[in-house]
């Protein structure tokens, strides 16, 4: 847990995935019950493992799978999400013990012959391939030319050496990855209706681009440093803009599932932002003035060249918060509850600082010089630094199950009045030495 959001859920299985006999019962449905909406991105995960598992029973009694299950082993329409930090190793162990192709002829109704259906490069250079299972790899091809690519793609493509689009003859679905980061124009380009990834870092101009209307992953055109021409899908994943230093013209997707990068974007004069939004980076913006950000922000907003926090109105949920270069916590209205870190590293006076009530992650305040009017969360999860302050006059610690790091400047005949419990570590430092104190303090 951080706070009363869930952080994660992990098995004992490999990778810290769910074993099989925990997968199949109700024990982690029958408890993501009791969290409501914040359960809601565990439910699919526990939907698959249960499938998954259903799977791994049958294949076991060596029962027949159904297209509908075929098509969730080896991820069709969606990926397989598990509680792991790593993929399901029960995939992998499943499809080593199948007939991949006899799978794919089952999945698509027979609609190819087993001959044209491939799962190796060679395979697929052999030039009989109209679905291909697996990644192509093919970076080092500079032109597309005689080139005949499968109509179905289940994997990544790899086209990132490919300086022209001209000959090409994209797959009409690619059921992963696109890499076209060499191109510099979009001229004769064709992109599949079906994508999951699509980077296109190369392209300076969106003229000429016609973008699916969907995209499942991310996407990339981190080179374009303008807008113009620029139509962007109804939904996507991540998407990268990185470059872009103007908003004149920019219409963003409705649907943002991932991030979203504007780095080098300096004013919000145009930016019209979607109401919910994974993280929103927005480093060099300057001024608030015109800035209005979703209700929501689950990850982290990056709002690192702000040095006034005037005309800012923060989202009522968030993750990390990123104010590097705020001197100020003038017209700063901070969330009740931050489900992350919150970065202040250059607020050097308490003076219209108020903290939320709770903070999952990270406080770092290190250039305050003063504690004086400084009310702390009772309990942090993570660690606080107060690396600057001269005195601990006035300071209250919070009980933490991380570390508080307090300044070199404390004189050490100072009073400190501890939390009753530390889970961390205590380190209050001078030019000469440092007191550590571990575990418990009373």
């Amino acid at each position: 847990m951080e706070g009363d959001e869930i952080a994660e859920v992990r098995g004992v299985g490999k990778d810290q995935n769910l074993d099989s006999q925990i997968s199949q019962g109700s024990i982690i449905s029958d408890k993501m019950k009791s969290f409501g909406s914040k359960a809601d991105s565990f439910h699919k995960k526990d939907k698959d493992m249960k499938t998954l598992t259903l799977i791994e029973s049958k294949q076991k009694l060596g029962q027949r799978l159904t297209q509908g299950e075929l098509k969730f082993l080896y991820e069709i329409d969606q990926k397989i999400e598990g509680f792991g930090y790593d993929k399901d190793p029960r995939i992998q162990e499943i499809l080593s013990s199948r007939s991949i192709k006899n799978d794919l002829f089952e999945i698509y109704d027979g609609k190819f012959k087993l001959e044209e259906i491939t799962t190796t490069l060679m395979q697929f250079i052999a030039g009989k391939s109209k679905l291909h299972y697996g990644d192509l790899d093919l970076e080092e091809l500079t032109t597309a030319h005689r080139v005949n690519f499968p109509e179905i793609l289940i994997g990544n493509l790899n086209l990132s050496g490919l300086i022209t689009a001209e000959g090409l003859k994209l797959p009409e679905e690619i059921k992963g990855g696109l890499n076209l980061d060499s191109l510099g124009t979009a001229e004769g380009l064709t992109l599949p209706k079906t994508i999951g990834d699509l980077s296109l870092s190369g392209l300076t101009s969106a003229k000429g681009l016609t973008l699916p209307k969907t995209i499942t992953g991310y996407l990339s055109l981190d080179g374009l440093t303008t807008a113009e021409d620029l139509i962007l899908p109804e939904t996507t994943g991540d998407l990268f803009l990185s470059r872009l230093t103007s908003a004149k013209g920019l219409t963003l997707p409705k649907t943002i599932t991932g991030s979203l990068h504007l780095k080098r974007l300096t004013t919000a004069k145009g930016l019209t932002l979607p109401e919910k939004i994974t993280d929103l980076d927005l480093s060099d913006l300057e001024s608030a003035e015109g800035l209005t950000l979703p209700k929501t922000i689950t990850g982290y907003l990056s709002l690192n060249s702000l040095s006034t926090a005037e005309g800012l109105i923060l989202p009522e949920t968030t993750g990390d918060l990123d104010f590097n270069n705020l001197t100020s916590a003038k017209g700063l209205k901070l969330p009740r509850i931050l489900n992350g870190n919150l970065n202040l590293k250059r607020l050097t006076t308490t003076e219209g600082l108020r903290l939320p009530e709770e903070i999952t992650g990270d406080i770092d305040l290190r250039s305050l010089q003063s504690a004086e009017s400084l009310k702390l969360p009772e309990t942090t999860y993570g660690d606080l630094y107060l690396l600057s302050l001269t005195s601990v006059k006035g300071l209250k610690l919070p009980t933490t199950n991380g570390r508080h790091f307090l300044g070199r400047k404390i004189s050490l005949s100072e009073v400190l009045t501890l939390p009753e419990l530390i889970n961390g570590s205590l380190i209050v430092s001078s030019s000469n030495n440092s007191i550590v104190l571990e575990g418990g303090v009373n």
